[in-house]
């Protein structure tokens, strides 16, 4: 993920609500410690953290379809040349001016979407990409989630604020700042 690109995953309110009877403010997402936000048996796969685990979970228990999310976000960004295979869907645009993404990955079973998330270049101009993302969220009844775990609606202010608070936008503001800031240990690692 380049310093510049502001990660969100989406996730249905309504799989959320059904799966822990609440829209939590904030999850587990320490990719680095495997903590289990929710205790889930028979993992198989020792890699797999909470914050997939929950993304699991959540799209398992919503009706949505990804058929037709995956139409909205083709609308939106084109496909990447490559990993676009039956369950696995990319998208990507990067040129001088942009580096954005999104990524779906579903069920290979039922065919539901296990994982949706994006990367959204805040260099971009009027920020296009994430605008188009966060009208597939309010389309789909998604909620958003940061990288710091930050449950969000798809709201602008919301998102406004949670991107003033990422090191992406630091980054993006004040390349220079950013670089002395996390030298000197100012600047936890996202």
């Amino acid at each position: 993920m380049a310093i510049y690109q502001y990660y969100l995953a989406l996730i249905p309110r309504k799989g959320m609500i059904e799966l822990t009877d609440t829209i939590p403010k904030r999850i587990d997402t320490d990719f680095r410690n495997r903590e289990k936000y929710l205790t889930i048996e028979n993992t198989e796969n020792y890699e797999i953290d909470s914050f997939e685990i929950l993304n699991q979970d959540v799209w398992n228990n919503s009706d949505l379809s990804s058929n037709e999310i995956i139409i909205q976000v083709d609308k939106i960004i084109k496909r990447a040349d490559w990993g676009n295979e039956k369950y696995l869907n990319n998208w990507k645009i990067e040129n001088s001016e942009k580096d954005n993404d999104a990524w779906i990955e579903l069920n290979e079973k039922n065919g539901k979407i296990e994982l949706f998330t994006i990367r959204a270049d805040l260099r971009e101009k009027d920020l296009e990409f994430l605008n188009g993302v966060l009208q597939i969220a309010k389309r789909f009844d998604l909620l958003l989630i940061d990288v710091k775990g930050n449950v969000l609606r798809p709201e602008k202010r919301e998102i406004f604020i949670s991107i003033e608070n990422s090191n992406a936008f630091r980054f993006v503001r004040n390349p220079e700042r950013f670089i002395s800031d996390l030298s000197d240990g100012k600047i936890e690692i996202e």
